[in-house]
């Protein structure tokens, strides 16, 4: 029996004035507990596209609004029940004042450097992949 295949998104929020980007501290009661990552999650079938779920997602988790930039692939994720794709987009916000939902904990802007530091497991470094496409292309 095959695995049913979903759409998930994230929301790479970069101030491009200092070359930070926005990470989110998973909550300890969460799957993943206490794992920096970017805002997202699953495409909901209220979203028109998985540009709107994307902007849906770092609205909801981070208050922040936004406009994508660029769009990326970061690979496949199988979980037991299902195959996540995920769907990796650069936002342009139009402020810093983050209101974290109850999904996180914590946030930070960092740099690409510190990203890589991070406590986040493999996901987020497969973002990094895209990130690093979108800069040798722009």
């Amino acid at each position: 029996m095959s695995k049913e295949v979903h759409d998930a998104v994230k929301a790479v929020a970069r101030d491009s004035g200092k070359g930070k980007f926005l990470t989110v501290q998973r909550s300890a009661h969460d799957s993943m507990p206490l794992k920096w990552e970017f805002p997202g999650g699953g495409v909901d079938e209220t979203d028109d596209s998985i540009k709107d779920a994307a902007l849906r997602e770092l609205e909801e988790e981070t208050g922040l609004e936004g406009e994508i930039v660029s769009h990326g692939d970061s690979g496949k994720v199988e979980l037991e029940d299902r195959i996540l794709e995920f769907h990796i987009f650069e936002v342009e916000v139009s402020g810093k004042d983050v209101e974290l939902s109850g999904e996180h904990r914590d946030f930070q802007w960092v740099s690409k450097e510190k990203i890589r530091k991070l406590d986040s497991g493999e996901r987020m470094q497969r973002d990094m992949e895209a990130i690093d496409e979108w800069e040798r292309t722009s």
